[in-house]
């Protein structure tokens, strides 16, 4: 028997600087973790905590307090199938992507709509083809 890795009961939690955290606190998230970024066990440890925290489905990183990880660290961190890790930024940029976005992302929400959207155009293209007005002959 395979088991359920989305359930009603598991929560979000959180993992950052106290100035990251606050606002998901704010926002109801009981689960957070402050972590002072310069400090690589202290992170480490965190993370290690948050990872086996049972009830825990999502947890969202703060990516500046990882600079300390390689980039094979990161991959293997980011590839933990239960919970789903999913690394916000702080920086606002050209890649600056939501915290909607990167769960959904994270979930592989936006890749099935992105099908399901493609296979609904195709269809109506099918059985709707393009037809010419002949308005105002």
């Amino acid at each position: 028997m395979t088991e359920n890795l989305i359930s009603n009961n598991l929560r979000i939690g959180v993992l950052g600087t106290e100035r990251f955290i606050a606002g998901f606190t704010l926002a109801g998230i009981r689960d957070a973790i402050s972590v002072n970024p310069d400090d690589t066990i202290e992170v480490k440890n965190a993370i290690q905590k948050a990872l086996s925290t049972q009830a825990l489905g999502i947890i969202i990183v703060q990516e500046e307090v990882l600079r300390a990880y390689s980039n094979q660290e990161k991959e293997r961190l980011l590839s933990v199938l239960k919970p789903v890790v999913v690394l916000i930024s702080e920086k606002k940029d050209d890649q600056h992507v939501t915290l909607a976005r990167s769960i959904k992302r994270a979930l592989g929400i936006e890749i099935h709509q992105e099908q399901e959207t493609q296979k609904e155009l195709e269809e109506t293209q099918t059985t709707n083809p393009t037809q010419t007005s002949d308005k105002g002959a």
